[in-house]
């Protein structure tokens, strides 16, 4: 596992696998949505951060998502073994929101979803799936979706998404967390009350 916060800074394979480590508040560009703009400049202490965790099982592409969401202030914890998430959802489970791949070794993302499911149904609607392959992904979310009786199915992005892209998805995740009959995170709840108007 790996914990960013801040900006990454260049994504060149050299200097993605060491994130410059601090804290950065920027104020977004607008052409990212409202909803987007008022969750991201909510003024937040550093352990108020919403929590993200990322899976991966390729390197490159954790790294880049990583470094997008802390450079927008996300506290990122990443891990390149499904197993290994799992392990941490179970056991911490203190996460906002969680974006995982959906075709990995040892286990997929949507069984991670249906593993975590089980013992959170709040992650339900925390998810955010990325595949290279979004018709044959959507079948395997929306089949977990449906075995566990979800009544939202999870969101899924093309991992040729934009930056902007992903951070839509994953703080609308957000959003949908704090509005969850569970509740979700104290963060994401926070957030849901400080960007309403």
């Amino acid at each position: 596992m790996r914990h960013s916060r801040g900006r990454c800074g260049d994504l060149s394979p050299a200097k993605a696998r060491q994130p410059y480590l601090y804290t950065v508040n920027q104020p977004l560009c607008v052409a990212l949505g409202l909803q987007l703009l008022t969750l991201m400049m909510v003024p937040r202490r550093k352990s108020a951060a919403l929590r993200v965790l990322c899976v991966d099982d390729d390197e490159l592409m954790l790294d880049f998502i990583s470094c997008t969401l802390a450079d927008f202030d996300f506290d990122v914890l990443t891990f390149n073994h499904p197993v290994s998430a799992l392990r941490y959802l179970t056991t911490e489970g203190d996460v906002d929101v969680v974006v995982s791949d959906v075709m990995m070794p040892e286990m997929t993302g949507p069984q991670l979803y249906a593993a975590c499911y089980h013992h959170a149904p709040a992650l339900a609607n925390r998810f955010v799936f990325v595949s290279a392959d979004v018709p044959n992904a959507r079948a395997l979310v929306d089949a977990a979706a449906q075995q566990v009786g979800a009544v939202k199915f999870p969101t899924l992005i093309s991992k040729q998404f934009s930056k902007e892209g992903l951070l839509a998805a994953v703080s609308a995740a957000a959003l949908r967390a704090a509005d969850a009959p569970h509740g979700g995170s104290s963060r994401s709840q926070r957030v849901a009350r400080d960007s309403s108007f």
